[in-house]
Order: C-alpha cells, then sequence, then structure tokens
C-alpha cells in the first residue's frame, strides 16, 4: 500500500457495490472488505493508513461498506459521533475543521440512512440533514466543494441519499 491506499480500496468497493457488480470480483471483493475492516481504527480512517486521524467522508464510505457486508457492529457506526460537535451542532471532516464540506456531509448521511444513531436524545441523521440544508441555503446555487472538482458529484450524492430515504418512507408506509 503507498499513501492513498484506505481511499482507493474504499472507493473502488463503493463503486463496485454501487454498480451492482461485486459479485463478478466476489474473492478480490471480499478480500477489500476484510482490509479496509482490518483497517478501522476506534478513530476511523483517513485516506491512508499511515495518517494519524480520521476524516469524515472515508470513515464513512469505510462505515457503508462494512455495514452493507455484514462486518459492522454498533461500536464501530459510533464513531461518527467523533465527528459531531454538539456545541454548534455541526459535523465536521477532521477534528480541527470548523466544517465539513458538503460531499463529506453526504458521505455521512449514507450511513446514517442505513442505521442511524442517537446522541444524547437527538437523531444524528436529522442534525446531519438539517446542516446540509443549512449549507446549501447560506450558499444559495454558488456552493463550490472543497474536495471535489465538479459540483454534479455532489448534487448526485444529495439526489441519491434523498431518493433512499424517500423510498424506504414510503416501503414503510404503505
Amino acid at each position: 500500500f503507498y499513501p492513498n491506499d484506505i481511499l482507493i480500496l474504499a472507493w473502488s468497493g463503493m463503486i463496485l457495490g454501487n454498480l451492482k457488480i461485486n459479485h463478478l470480483f466476489n474473492e478480490q471483493y471480499e478480500k477489500l472488505i476484510d482490509t479496509l475492516n482490518d483497517l478501522f481504527t476506534d478513530k476511523g480512517v483517513a485516506w491512508a493508513s499511515t495518517v494519524d486521524f480520521a476524516d469524515l467522508d472515508d470513515t464513512s464510505i469505510v462505515l457503508r461498506l462494512l455495514y452493507l457486508n455484514k462486518r459492522v457492529k454498533s461500536s464501530k457506526i459510533d464513531v461518527l459521533k467523533k465527528f459531531y460537535t454538539p456545541e454548534k451542532k455541526r459535523f465536521r471532516c477532521v477534528s480541527q475543521e470548523a466544517d465539513g464540506s458538503l460531499s463529506h456531509l453526504f458521505e455521512c448521511l449514507t450511513v446514517l440512512t442505513l442505521v442511524d444513531i442517537d446522541f444524547k436524545g437527538e437523531s444524528l441523521k436529522e442534525i446531519l440533514k438539517k446542516q446540509i440544508f443549512m449549507v446549501l441555503a447560506e450558499n444559495k446555487n454558488t456552493y463550490e466543494d472543497k474536495f471535489h472538482m465538479s459540483p454534479n458529484y455532489t448534487i448526485a450524492m444529495g439526489i441519491g441519499v434523498m431518493l433512499k430515504e424517500a423510498s424506504d418512507y414510503a416501503v414503510k408506509n404503505m
């Protein structure tokens, strides 16, 4: 592995899973998931195993993969609480950052859509959705994600998450 090992594994696994072709690479995919599971710490993960801190998007992507492949326990999901600042009711990408980028927030929402976490009686998913709407409202169509070149990536992520949530709601209430 080299300094982007986790990022490459996580994004490769995410793409294979999203395209629903992971079964075509079953042995390699299982090894990829096992490796990500081994690299996951009580802090979460960053883009590289050589980095000593975790960031929200890589942690979220890996958690989602581990959850969907039945390799995650609730204690691993609880790591998302470390990216939440209760005083400000905001998530951030890394511990010293003021705010997270929109794509990081959407990556986290993909996990919280699968399994919500309670934080002192509040749903982190609902808090995160409010933060996302606030960021979008503050920037009024001029939002530029600090990590992703294309605004289409962030928009596509948001649409995907919201459509899944709407679909889940419809199924539960039919």
